[in-house]
């Protein structure tokens, strides 16, 4: 008895490890995230102002009263996030939560691919 494994690769792609694979496809499974969000008009300019404005209260120039990115988005999305369910509870859209919890399929692809701490 033989048992035949094929592993189909695009032409472009060079070959790549199997382990590789199954670890990446593991990780992309099992992976969780705990994120917050806030809910803006359709404007880049007032997007880029807020987003603008939350580095620079995490990252003051004389810091003798450091805050965590964290606090400080919080305080934002109760101040300016139009979703009012997650907007009490500082953004947050759940804790440690799998992908596809997010009902919107950008906004829950948008969890997984910013880095940690990262406000995209």
């Amino acid at each position: 008895s033989v048992l035949l494994l094929l592993l189909s690769l695009p032409s472009s792609q060079a070959f790549v490890n199997p382990i590789d694979v199954i670890t990446r496809d593991f990780q992309a499974l099992t992976r969780k995230v705990t994120a917050h969000h806030i809910l803006l008009p359709k404007s880049t300019d007032v997007a880029l102002s807020l987003k603008q404005s939350i580095r620079n209260k995490v990252s003051p120039k004389s810091s003798d009263d450091p805050k965590y990115i964290v606090d400080v988005f919080s305080a934002a999305a109760q101040k300016y996030s139009r979703d009012e369910e997650t907007a009490v509870r500082g953004g947050l859209l759940g804790t440690k939560v799998p992908q596809g919890y997010c009902r919107a399929k950008e906004l829950d692809a948008a969890c997984f691919k910013a880095p940690l701490g990262e406000i995209a």
